[in-house]
């Protein structure tokens, strides 16, 4: 298979992830904190990224064995790759990350 199609199935996956995450939100959205969120320009640059990265990540992590794993592999290690890596960035710190220097700044929420 092409590496393009590993890419695209990771992608799927983390594009499915940050649904399932403003879905599970739903009912929250109304509140000041999640409307900031989704207006902030850091919460979409942020996310675009980790969209884009996720994939790469996952074919860097797998690329020796690539041909060896089906394509739904891709799939859920691209779902997994976001939130692996935001829990990563939050147990690194040893205090909650205040991004911007303003306590509650938007992208820190997105990160706690």
């Amino acid at each position: 298979m092409s590496t393009t199609l590993y890419l695209a199935a990771a992608f799927v996956g983390a594009l499915c992830q940050e649904l399932l995450h403003w879905y599970n939100l739903r009912h929250k959205l109304e509140l000041k904190t999640y409307r900031a969120l989704l207006a902030s320009p850091g919460y979409w640059v942020v996310t675009i990224l980790m969209l884009l990265l996720a994939p790469v990540g996952v074919l860097i992590w797998f690329y020796e064995a690539r041909d060896s794993l089906a394509l739904r592999d891709f799939f859920v290690c691209g779902a997994a790759f976001p939130t692996l890596i935001k829990a990563a960035a939050s147990a690194a710190v040893a205090k909650p990350l205040q991004l911007g220097g303003a306590k509650g700044s938007v992208l820190g929420s997105y990160l706690s």
